[in-house]
């Protein structure tokens, strides 16, 4: 972790994929998009805390006087990093390509806001449809288990013997 032994503790240490684990000490304290230099490279992320990086991630340094960190990260994210691949075995980028990157942005920081705004709503909202689907299928399994617990006192079958139930899905209509 960038030549530096790190005690466990409360700061989140990203890596490209995920928080590897959580550190005492912070490499960046302001709002950053993190980059993958190694493996995924389109797996961004928005960081509006402290944090420490492993080496497979570029963190950002933003001059919010041009450009609003949580707007940098939605503009990112329409492109597809994958095509920066500089790497062979491994996807890679390096600070040369992406300090060439060329796009275009508002200059009005305050459209750059209402936009990063918006879409941070519908990210708020996709997680909370997504949490609610998890709790919804969580459900379905434990009464599915419980239901199927309840029929082994019924009548045992060979599976050849539901064989025209299974076949159900061949039908042609």
């Amino acid at each position: 972790m960038q030549n530096k032994k790190l005690e466990d503790g409360k700061f989140p240490c990203y890596g490209s994929g995920e928080i590897m684990r959580y550190v005492d000490s912070i490499l960046y304290d302001k709002p950053s998009v993190l980059i993958p230099r190694k493996g995924t490279l389109s797996n961004l992320f928005f960081i509006d805390e402290p944090f420490w990086t492993v080496d497979t991630l570029f963190y950002t340094q933003i001059d919010e006087s041009i450009i609003k960190p949580n707007y940098l990260y939605y503009k990112l994210k329409t492109y597809n990093l994958d095509d920066l691949n500089v790497g062979s075995a491994v996807p890679s980028l390096t600070t040369t390509v992406l300090n060439q990157f060329p796009f275009s942005f508002p200059k009005d920081i305050e459209e750059q806001k209402a936009i990063a705004n918006i879409l941070t709503d519908f990210d708020d909202k996709i997680e909370n449809l997504q949490a609610q689907n998890k709790t919804l299928e969580q459900a379905a399994q434990t009464i599915l288990q419980h239901g199927l617990l309840r029929l082994r006192s019924a009548t045992k079958r060979r599976m050849s013997e539901v064989k025209v139930c299974l076949k159900v899905g061949n039908l042609k209509s």
